[in-house]
C-alpha cells in the first residue's frame, strides 16, 4: 500500500520533490510499474509578512 496523501510537507514542498521525481520509474509495492509520484498534501505553506 503507497500512502497517498502527505500530512507532513506543505504544497509548495510537495510541488518541488514532483518536479524533480516526475521521469522517474519505479515499482510500487504491489508490484505495478508506476513514472513519477501521485501524492497530494492537506497543507499549504504561510507567506511571511
Amino acid at each position: 500500500m503507497v500512502l497517498a496523501v502527505n500530512h507532513r510537507n506543505t504544497a509548495q514542498v510537495l510541488d518541488f520533490a514532483q518536479e524533480m521525481v516526475a521521469d522517474n520509474q519505479f515499482v510500487d509495492i504491489e508490484g505495478v510499474d508506476r513514472v513519477g509520484d501521485a501524492a497530494s498534501t492537506s497543507r499549504a505553506a504561510k507567506l511571511p509578512p
